[in-house]
C-alpha cells in the first residue's frame, strides 16, 4: 500500500473548513482503488491522505486534489477579504497566496 500525505497551511481554521467544503464533496474516480482521508487542524492546516495499491494512482489522485485545493485558495482570496493569516486585507495581493508551481 502507497500512501501520501500532504499538509496545506491556508492561514486558518475557518479557511481550511471553506477550502474542504469546496473541495472535499468531490468523489474520487476510483474510489476502488483509491481512498482519500480528509482533516483540518486548529492552526488552519488542510490535511489530505492519499492511499492506494497502485502508485500511478496515488500520483494522479494528488495532483488532482492539489490542483483543485490551489483553485479554492485562490478563489478564497479573490473574494474573502481576509489574508492568509487571518487578518482583514484590504490592499494585499490575493493571488500571492498560492506559488504557481502547484
Amino acid at each position: 500500500m502507497y500512501s501520501v500525505t500532504c499538509r496545506i497551511p491556508v492561514g486558518s481554521k475557518r479557511r481550511a473548513d471553506i477550502v474542504l467544503g469546496a473541495v472535499g464533496v468531490d468523489a474520487e474516480l476510483r474510489p476502488e482503488v483509491v481512498s482519500r482521508q480528509w482533516a483540518v487542524d486548529d492552526d488552519g492546516v488542510l490535511a489530505v491522505t492519499v492511499a492506494s495499491d497502485e502508485l500511478r494512482a496515488v500520483r494522479v489522485s494528488c495532483t488532482s486534489v492539489l490542483d483543485h485545493v490551489a483553485l479554492a485558495i485562490r478563489t478564497l482570496a479573490a473574494f474573502d477579504g481576509e489574508d492568509a493569516g487571518g487578518q482583514s486585507q484590504s490592499t494585499a495581493a490575493p493571488a500571492a497566496m498560492v506559488e504557481s508551481g502547484m
